[in-house]
């Protein structure tokens, strides 16, 4: 399926390109760096296939509330999950907002019953949905959103369940930055170009998160997004702040008399 962003692109480049316009080279590099420019195609199924797949779940709608990166919903199983993220951006309370501040999942077991969040359980009620779930997503200490799970059946989630869908949640933040992060942000990390800093972060990053050093590079991209820095600030930062751990105190001695 093409980019619908691809039709806005070509005509700006017909507008930039023709007899008296800029030269056609320099076009398509404008078209290039724009191209380069355009959120990430985001896979929602991806994302919420693993929810699915437990226990009474009948959807999951993924967003970015409460993170640095802006509120919004990244992905959503169906129509009424969607529903449920909007409800819960547009009154800004529900189950997602107090996981975010508790850092550990919030769970709405009977909307019919529930007085935490009056306006927002008879909104979900209102449109058949009777427990919610939500879960903080976040990782190498950034907040990255939540993820809202949606019964029609009342009812609590076995406490191993609720453990294990919390498991999920590290990939699931990996796959919503891989989202939000411009791809300008993540398409240059050849390690043969890159300086020393930034390859020595991403390999502290790596070892400290267990993960992968594209996943690392991300996650450095990630939080000097969110910080408003440039990258290899941050990697500067991480590195010197090893660097200082491996040496440990100094300690002077004394000679003895």
């Amino acid at each position: 399926m093409s980019d619908p962003a691809d039709a806005v692109i070509d005509e700006l480049l017909a507008v930039l390109s023709p007899s008296g316009g800029i030269h056609p080279g320099l076009a398509r590099h404008v078209g290039q760096q724009l191209r380069r420019l355009r959120p990430p195609a985001v896979d929602g199924a991806a994302l919420c296939e693993p929810y699915l797949r437990c226990g009474p779940i009948d959807g999951v709608a993924i967003s970015t509330i409460g993170s640095p990166f802006g509120a919004a919903t990244v992905a959503a199983s169906d129509p009424l999950a969607l529903r449920l993220d909007e409800i819960q951006l547009e009154l800004r309370q529900g189950p997602c907002w107090d996981a975010i501040a508790a850092a550990a999942p919030v769970a709405m077991v009977d909307a019919g019953s529930e007085d935490r969040w009056p306006v927002f359980s008879e909104a979900v009620g209102a449109i058949d949905i009777r427990a919610v779930f939500a879960f903080p997503l976040v990782v190498a200490g950034l907040p990255v959103g939540a993820v809202d799970l949606y019964s029609r059946t009342a009812g609590p989630l076995g406490e191993g369940l609720v453990e294990e869908l919390a498991a999920r949640t590290a990939r699931t933040s990996l796959g919503v930055l891989s989202a939000v992060v411009p791809a300008s942000g993540r398409d240059d990390l050849g390690e043969a170009r890159a300086p020393e800093s930034l390859r020595r972060a991403s390999d502290i990053l790596a070892t400290r998160y267990r993960t992968s050093p594209r996943d690392a590079l991300l996650l450095l991209r990630a939080h000097a997004l969110a910080d408003d820095r440039s990258v290899d600030a941050v990697a500067e930062e991480i590195v010197s702040d090893a660097d200082a751990v491996t040496a440990g105190p100094r300690t002077t001695r004394t000679r003895a008399r």
